[in-house]
């Protein structure tokens, strides 16, 4: 039995919107002990530069130039700079104002290192210590600054949020030694390897013209669903940009793609809640534009979908489904 028009499950998607808050993608991620009276090894590390910074900058403010000192200090920073997320502390923090990120310090030789914490050390005692010394350091800052950044690791979750669904629909992950997919199962593809995907390719006789023209770009997941085999590109948006703006161009254009043989369904799965705007066409004329280019792909290729995260769940219940009736007209 054909899965359900897929212009239709574009509308069903924007009959259930994307939330805001979407606990698949909550990252509460604790680098700093509940007590501050038992500091872990990150905060010991940070209270250490700290320290050896005060020191550094009494010597700068005597005109004391002790070079066994100084470069005791400066040894003692970098050792303390290898601590795991020292890269959320007030002091790497800083570099940012002096135009040096804390991964560009990682790639340095020993001798840059040394070189660029002198200069560094000397701009944030002059800069900034006295100041943070007034209002009061503490180790909640690391916490701060980690929640900050704990967007930067949704492509991760998104994976997991794939896994999670289909395995709502006792759909059974390939394992790592699995030559190729078999009846109900899915892979994550960066998992397994690009040999993995291009063994996919051969037996299904696949073009897959987007990775070619995104200079062999995998896509994130296939599931096979009998007579249905599906292959997943993921995105996770909630604001517009430049970059975001990129992404569901990608999108757009993984689901053009045509195959000539056994069915294969290209998904585009975009969640978050820019695909709200996309569908409402509320975000501007390129929001309408990106929503005309959607719906023509999908008129065009009718053995692919664009989908939100119910509509995915749509997709996969619609095959599994067919796949019953079948079953049932069999004995029947």
């Amino acid at each position: 039995m054909a899965l359900p028009n897929n212009t239709k499950v574009f509308d069903e998607c924007g009959k259930t919107p994307e939330p805001i808050y979407d606990p698949s993608y909550q990252k509460d991620r604790l680098i700093i002990t509940e007590n501050p009276r038992q500091p872990n090894a990150l905060m010991r590390a940070n209270l250490d530069i700290l320290g050896a910074i005060t020191t550094y900058k009494t010597l700068l403010d005597l005109h004391k130039s002790d070079p066994v000192v100084t470069e005791g200090l400066l040894s003692r920073v970098r050792r303390r700079l290898g601590t795991p997320d020292i890269n959320y502390s007030e002091f790497t923090s800083f570099w940012e104002t002096l135009d040096v990120s804390y991964s560009l310090y990682r790639k340095l030789s020993s001798s840059e290192q040394r070189d660029f914490l002198r200069k560094a050390i000397a701009q944030y005692a002059e800069r900034r210590h006295d100041l943070y010394l007034t209002h009061g350091y503490t180790s909640t800052t690391l916490q701060v600054k980690a929640d900050s950044f704990a967007h930067k690791s949704t492509g991760e979750q998104g994976l997991r949020k794939i896994e999670r669904l289909l395995k709502q629909f006792h759909i059974r992950q390939l394992s790592a030694g699995g030559p190729r997919l078999r009846e109900r199962q899915f892979a994550l593809v960066d998992k397994l390897g690009q040999g993995f995907f291009a063994r996919e390719i051969r037996h299904r006789r696949m073009r897959f013209a987007w990775g070619k023209e995104h200079q062999g770009k995998l896509p994130d997941a296939v599931l096979q669903a009998r007579g249905h085999f599906f292959v997943v590109e993921h995105k996770h948006i909630k604001e517009y940009g430049g970059g975001q703006d990129k992404q569901i161009v990608e999108l757009i254009e993984f689901i053009r793609q045509r195959e000539i043989g056994p069915p294969v369904h290209y998904v585009a799965f975009l969640d978050g809640i820019m695909f709200n705007k996309i569908y409402s066409g509320l975000g501007g004329r390129k929001v309408v534009e990106q929503r005309r280019q959607i719906r023509r792909a999908l008129k065009n290729q009718p053995s692919n979908f664009f989908v939100n995260t119910h509509g995915f769940g749509l997709l996969i219940g619609a095959a599994l489904r067919s796949q019953t009736r079948r079953k049932n007209q069999a004995r029947s």
